[in-house]
């Protein structure tokens, strides 16, 4: 059985995974990515309504089946919301 740790961090308003663009290039899937994520480096930050969704179930299909989650939280605004728009650099 294949195991993955995600980083999910979360603000009082949404939440995002990061994830590396490295990887993230090896799936296929920086096409399938909405401009509602975010890049940092060489990490993407996937909100959680839809790109996470897309993500979980790409890696479920490259035989991943225990996702172990890092939550990281704050209740103030994240600085994730800061970074540049997925798809805009």
């Amino acid at each position: 059985m294949k195991k993955i740790t995600l980083d999910f961090f979360t603000d009082p308003g949404h939440g995002w995974v990061r994830f590396p663009l490295a990887r993230l290039v090896k799936l296929g899937m920086v096409n399938e990515i909405s401009p509602y994520s975010y890049q940092h480096g060489k990490y993407v930050f996937l909100e959680e309504d839809r790109d996470l969704g897309r993500l979980t179930a790409r890696l479920k299909r490259e035989g991943y089946q225990m996702f172990n989650w890092k939550h990281h939280s704050t209740n103030r605004q994240s600085k994730i919301r800061g970074y540049a728009s997925y798809g805009s650099n």
